[in-house]
């Protein structure tokens, strides 16, 4: 891509536009084996994932249609097409865009981020949530499993693991370091050790065997260390 120089700092020149206009667009129904995914795809589905997308499929049919670039490749849909090999779909709608090369790569990219740019507003998904459980309606279609609706329900935040309402409220302090949880961290390598103990601000040396967190001034326990280490 072409570069200009302004004031000794090199920037990219504007991309220009492809002007896609919503009239343009028209969706068409292909065969699933003729569709191409797009080739270093770096986005990955988990099983479980599609298995999801399968049911909610099965919920509510075929809402969104793959999106496939001039050259034939699929830009955006790769998990719908594998949730439609999974339910043995033959014909899937699809939506031509007139975007090729790297305009195509780009645009891989972007419909995959610009989603995880998106935040939940818990209490109204609780809210929504608590209107839909009348019984008679299964709430894991949308997505979320038992647990995860169980945690919203209840107003806990499925992201952090702590209630909604707690938000904002001071920093609780006690003088008692009993632990209130204890668990066994396993690194795979020394640069997972350096990049947890800058996680939680404390040093990690070749001799420490206990942490307690957050920092607190060396304490015996019985017959347990905790160390800052």
């Amino acid at each position: 891509m072409p570069k200009l120089k302004v004031k000794g700092k090199k920037v990219r020149k504007k991309r220009k536009s492809t002007n896609i206009h919503a009239t343009d667009l028209a969706i068409e129904y292909v065969d699933l084996a003729d569709l191409k995914p797009f080739p270093g795809n770096p986005r990955k589905h988990s099983e479980n994932a599609i298995k999801k997308l399968v049911r909610s499929i099965e919920a509510v049919g075929w809402t969104n249609p793959i999106l496939v670039s001039t050259d034939g490749f699929v830009v955006a849909g790769h998990a719908r097409m594998k949730a439609a090999e999974v339910s043995g779909i033959k014909s899937v709608p699809i939506v031509r865009l007139p975007l090729s090369g790297t305009d195509a790569q780009l645009y891989v990219v972007a419909d995959n981020k610009l989603q995880d740019l998106t935040e939940w507003d818990w209490p109204k998904l609780g809210d929504l949530f608590q209107e839909l459980d009348n019984g008679e309606i299964d709430l894991t279609y949308s997505g979320f499993d038992l647990d995860e609706i169980g945690n919203i329900l209840s107003g806990m935040d499925e992201a952090s693991g702590q209630k909604t309402e707690w938000e904002g409220l001071p920093e609780y302090i006690s003088d008692d370091l009993t632990a209130y949880r204890s668990i066994i961290i396993h690194f795979a390598n020394e640069e997972g050790i350096k990049k947890f103990a800058k996680l939680i601000k404390q040093n990690i040396t070749n001799k420490t065997k206990y942490l307690h967190y957050p920092k607190c001034k060396r304490e015996n326990f019985s017959d347990k260390i905790y160390d800052e280490a």
